[in-house]
């Protein structure tokens, strides 16, 4: 309930509903018989939100050794081009004047080596690492699909859920700041609303700068999703902000202020060297693509053509902790995986032999600008 008094005759009519005021734009909250969890998430969401016109800058780091091997993960430093382009932002910040810049890095070396050459003071959020990629950490995809290949036909068919193995395994929470359909980050729908009592208590507890679920650690997309909620709660609340981050933690910002599913999210293109500044606006965001002019490798791998083999029955595919317990590709529709009184209990039986599905031909890497084709984007290209 949106309104301008407090005092009015609906409003004294009603107090025994439960319901938030929000008086001028924020400036007061008027706030009755909130009593249960999902409503003392949306009042402390909304606590929070702000109108005022700001941006948010992202951007991966300088490209990194790693990059250069194609190697993924690891904690490399910059290349010879990952340090012009250090220098190439700090131009590019001082050029755009922005008034009461903070910048964010992750406490990967890539990422604070990026931020040092903007001679600014910079924060570090454990939470906005890389993904983990386990057993996989510093190999390339070519090693990846020779020395483990189920595991390379495991992440072809769904990327999004797929888990990485080995390493510590993130523990099981609640699912939210995710479409009821998709799973994934959503500004529209505003299901964001309900990360607000998940937030306050990790803010209360640990500096979320430099702390963040220290046992645990994120190998998928779904769990990165919740690692970043919030941050995602932070960048609606601040005012401009210069993210400095990697790919898969710039794809899933991107995903929630531009409304991609699931199903997109892994594949959004991210280039190295690039800024994307986006400011939120009425139903929407805008995005403008600057880009830095300084060369780079292209990381991206193309969706396998074909898309997920619809032959191979997944349950089928399922190994220990490679999937988020309760999860379902269809949340609204399909009951969840694992969950108590799914089915009849049954007598435990050793499990069957792993069929090794044919793996389809991957598209071929390629290098393009980022896609801001989200419904209400409108693009500027600025050099």
């Amino acid at each position: 309930m949106i309104g301008s008094s407090a005092d009015s005759p609906v409003l004294s009519a009603r107090r025994e509903l439960s319901f938030i005021q929000v008086i001028n734009v924020g400036q007061r909250f008027l706030v009755n018989r909130v009593q249960d969890y999902i409503q003392s998430k949306i009042v402390y969401y909304l606590m929070n939100i702000h109108v005022q016109k700001h941006s948010i800058y992202l951007c991966r780091h300088g490209e990194s050794e790693h990059n250069v091997q194609g190697c993924i993960g690891g904690d490399s430093e910059l290349s010879a081009r990952g340090k012009e382009f250090s220098r190439a932002l700090r131009v590019f910040l001082e050029k755009q004047k922005i008034p009461d810049l903070k910048v964010w890095t992750s406490q990967l070396r890539r990422s604070i080596q990026t931020a040092e050459e903007l001679c600014v003071p910079y924060e570090q959020w454990k939470i906005l690492n890389e993904i983990d990629a386990g057993i996989c950490e510093e190999m390339t995809y070519e090693k990846i699909e020779e020395t483990y290949p189920n595991e390379f036909i495991l992440r072809d068919q769904d990327k999004y859920h797929y888990r990485y193995p080995g390493g510590e395994v993130s523990g099981n929470r609640n699912n939210v700041l995710r479409d009821e359909s998709s799973g994934v980050l959503t500004r529209r729908s505003r299901v964001f609303c309900a990360i607000a009592l998940d937030v306050l208590p990790r803010m209360m507890a640990l500096d979320l700068r430099t702390e963040h679920l220290a046992l645990s650690t994120e190998r998928s997309y779904q769990d990165l999703v919740q690692r970043l909620e919030p941050v995602i709660m932070e960048l609606e609340r601040q005012g401009n902000v210069l993210v400095v981050c990697h790919q898969a933690v710039m794809r899933c910002l991107l995903a929630y202020f531009l409304d991609k599913s699931a199903n997109d999210l892994p594949y959004l293109k991210c280039p190295l060297h690039v800024v994307l500044k986006l400011t939120p606006v009425a139903y929407g965001c805008k995005v403008e693509m600057f880009d830095l002019k300084v060369e780079a490798v292209n990381t991206h791998r193309d969706r396998p053509l074909g898309g997920r083999r619809q032959d191979v029955a997944l349950p089928a595919l399922l190994r220990r902790n490679s999937f988020t317990p309760l999860s379902s590709h269809d949340q609204a529709k399909r009951p969840r995986l694992f969950s108590v009184g799914n089915q009849p209990p049954r007598k435990l039986t050793s499990a069957p032999a792993l069929t090794q599905p044919h793996l389809s031909e991957s598209a071929e890497l390629s290098e393009s600008p980022v896609s801001s084709d989200a419904r209400g984007i409108s693009a500027v290209t600025d050099s």
